[in-house]
């Protein structure tokens, strides 16, 4: 085409099919690397950047963070809620909305704190390290319940402990049975061991990415699987929420009338 080459540069846009990613495969890789632009069309063919400019070569069989399949916030509040509200039902206690928006935090918070320092500010290795590990959630967990027993809001520190620790084996179990990836546990033993490097697209950029990855994997015919346990679990959880009286939905309304109340003033 007018004489010039058709080999594209580093910055050319790059078509990717987002269905080689999802879930399993390792083909050879290219020597292309990618900027935050277009982090999102990364797929498993690519070469993924590393937090030092460079490009990590994946002729190995050890999965990225990018194609490692991700358990999404939603499934890991179900997952949260539902072993809360079990807890509470066999202790006798009642969920408040504080308890629900303890349990609520505690589910994201490993991919609160890791994917951000990871995936946007190098600072983690992998968006699967500190906050993930078994060696810095029990104890975090421990210490929350301590102090929340300490100030009389025992229910709210156990809340938020059984959100945080139900994350760490969700993923694990998400990853094994669905994708026969056992060999995640190693990612939450940091500091001894860690994820595999994160590729530092962006957060939102590696976000978007992993969505439609889960969007393009719900039009394969063994997606039913996870649609049927995606439609149990949040069922069940909402089931459960409804039975403990909806907790959170007076604290949002007072919430919402505090607000307006202030704004008109």
């Amino acid at each position: 085409m007018n004489g010039t080459s058709s080999k594209p540069t580093p910055d050319a846009p790059h078509k990717s099919d987002v269905s080689d990613a999802y879930p399993h495969s390792h083909p050879a890789t290219t020597n292309r690397q990618h900027g935050p632009d277009d982090a999102a069309s990364l797929d498993r063919n690519d070469e993924l950047p590393t937090r030092n400019g460079g490009s990590t070569d994946r002729n190995d069989d050890e999965p990225t963070d990018r194609e490692r399949p991700l358990m999404f916030p939603w499934e890991h509040a179900a997952v949260g809620y539902i072993i809360v509200s079990l807890w509470a039902r066999a202790t006798d206690r009642k969920l408040d909305g504080w308890a629900a928006l303890a349990v609520l935090f505690g589910t994201q918070f490993p991919d609160l704190v890791d994917k951000p320092l990871a995936w946007s500010f190098g600072i983690l290795p992998s968006g699967i390290s500190v906050a993930h590990s078994i060696l810095v959630s029990v104890p975090v967990s421990i210490l929350v319940v301590v102090v929340a027993r300490r100030y009389g809001a025992a229910t709210v520190g156990v809340a938020f402990a059984l959100g945080y620790l139900s994350h760490i084996p969700a993923d694990l179990l998400y990853n094994g049975f669905f994708f026969g990836n056992y060999d995640v546990i190693r990612a939450f033993l940091w500091p001894l061991s860690h994820g595999s490097e994160s590729s530092m697209g962006g957060f939102f950029a590696q976000t978007w990415f992993y969505l439609r990855r889960f969007v393009v994997f719900l039009g394969r015919p063994e997606a039913w699987v996870l649609v049927a346990f995606e439609l149990a679990l949040l069922g069940s959880a909402v089931w459960l929420w409804l039975g403990d009286g909806a907790p959170g939905v007076a604290l949002l309304k007072r919430s919402v009338t505090g607000i307006r109340r202030s704004v008109t003033k």
